[in-house]
């Protein structure tokens, strides 16, 4: 019986932009056995899975996800650089809304 399991830091960022929906479902068909994300709360009380409460490295804006109603928050940019891979950058073709930790769990 194995005792190890495999987590998902940010929910796979090292794969798929971070803390988004895209990385949490890459890792569960992989077969994760866990995802490790943080959270941040907005100005009206929204859930967001996000590391950052300033918003300048993944939305490129220099605010706080705490500052600001959830309906202001604005998109993560479409290059953002892998955070245990300094130097290196995760591309993709749109941008994503930050996610919210509610949709996730529906998920």
């Amino acid at each position: 019986v194995s005792t190890q399991s495999t987590g998902a830091h940010r929910g796979g960022g090292g794969e798929r932009t971070e803390n988004t929906m895209v990385a949490f479902k890459h890792a569960q068909q992989l077969g994760v056995d866990l995802f490790e994300l943080d959270v941040q709360m907005t100005r009206d009380g929204e859930i967001i899975v996000c590391h950052d409460d300033d918003l300048s490295r993944v939305c490129g804006i220099a605010t706080t996800i705490s500052s600001l109603p959830y309906a202001n928050l604005p998109p993560l940019l479409k290059e953002i650089e892998v955070a245990c891979e300094p130097g290196d950058f995760l591309r993709t073709e749109t941008q994503e809304p930050l996610l919210l930790l509610e949709d996730l769990y529906r998920e």
